[in-house]
């Protein structure tokens, strides 16, 4: 039997596909739902799930290795965010990893719409009927079940308790060490739910030891006064525990625990979540590469590194790596390029890339 595989690159949107004699096979990616928390990697019982641009601001990118791929359907089935979808002869596979939403928008609801403020992920919609050009009674409030990720907010932001109710997908807790936690914010912004503030925020100025960030650049040695608010990090009852706080936290200060699913899954599928739950192995996300032709030496990385001085400096106008293994993968590197120079890779991807690798430098005196 004869099988090919091919993959559909689109703006919006990726497709892989897989056709024989018998079926085809098609998983679809959703960039836009996508948040990149990495559990398709680390459920994939076939390791063939690999993260690229790992950070906060800017989402985390799914390669799938199609050497390995089998399209068996355990990360379209476990993903929190509906994005993954595969196709099998028409026949559609979705997330089963869901809650249950209840509203009652029509007699009960008051119009004030502070839900659709609330929602993270834009899944609240407030529709007029044609000739309205005023909030009325006639205006309603409906909901789109794929992009809805059961996080609460809107149960939480409604005028009157009784027109929402959510069911969370999972139940779990968090735990941070806050004498790890150096305040960077990277939770913070990786969060998709907007569940993670500084408790007390403290602004900081590094003015005692100025960051060197470089040497030789147009002959001047260039130091920063970094500045930074830190405070303990506030975990609110926003929570879906996808684990992507705990993912792209540099100094490892956070611990997510998936407790139990409320919905009873059965078959392969739970030896999935199990895998997800227990995280025995992490998405690769550690292999550096700088695009020299983007790179202008700002030294914006350099600063933005939460363990600044070991990985990165700047050297003769270029940005080199002193230490790769001091790397946490955290990705803030990534977010703070204003030149989309810097990318992190995982080692196991095998997807060719028009970006450059810099060679480290030996000896940097």
């Amino acid at each position: 039997m004869q099988i090919v595989i091919s993959v559909l690159p689109f703006e919006d949107k990726a497709i892989w596909e897989r056709r024989s004699s018998e079926e085809t096979r098609r998983l679809t990616l959703d960039y836009a739902k996508c948040s990149g928390c990495g559990s398709c990697a680390i459920s994939c019982p076939q390791d063939a799930i690999s993260m690229v641009a790992v950070g906060a601001e800017k989402k985390n990118d799914i390669v799938i290795d199609m050497d390995r791929c089998v399209f068996c359907k355990t990360c379209t089935t476990i993903c929190p965010f509906n994005a993954l979808e595969l196709d099998i002869n028409g026949i559609k596979y979705k997330s089963i990893v869901s809650g249950d939403f209840s509203a009652d928008f029509i007699d009960k609801c008051e119009r004030c719409l502070k839900c659709l403020d609330a929602c993270p992920r834009d899944s609240l919609i407030f529709e007029i009927p044609e000739g309205r050009i005023t909030k009325t009674k006639e205006g309603l409030v409906r909901r789109d079940e794929d992009l809805c990720i059961y996080c609460a907010r809107c149960e939480a932001a409604c005028c009157d308790a009784k027109v929402i109710s959510v069911r969370k997908p999972a139940r779990g807790s968090i735990k941070i060490d806050q004498e790890l936690c150096d305040g960077c914010g990277t939770c913070i912004d990786a969060c998709p739910t907007n569940n993670i503030s500084f408790a007390v925020k403290t602004q900081l100025w590094d003015a005692v030891d100025p960051i060197l960030i470089g040497e030789n650049v147009a002959g001047i040695n260039l130091l920063v006064n970094y500045h930074r608010e830190v405070g303990e990090a506030k975990f609110n009852d926003y929570c879906i525990y996808c684990g992507k706080c705990e993912l792209v936290c540099p100094v490892n200060a956070i611990k997510v625990d998936i407790e139990y699913f409320d919905k009873g899954i059965v078959g392969p599928w739970s030896e999935a979540l199990e895998r997800r739950k227990n995280k025995n192995k992490r998405p690769p996300l550690k292999q550096r590469k700088i695009d020299v032709e983007k790179c202008h030496a700002c030294g914006d990385c350099v600063v933005a590194c939460p363990v600044r001085g070991k990985v990165l400096k700047i050297v003769n106008g270029m940005v080199y790596i002193l230490d790769e293994d001091a790397c946490s993968g955290c990705g803030l590197c990534v977010n703070y390029c204003p030149g989309n120079a810097m990318k992190l890779y995982g080692p196991e991807i095998r997807k060719k890339t028009i970006i450059k690798e810099v060679p480290e430098l030996l000896e940097i005196v």
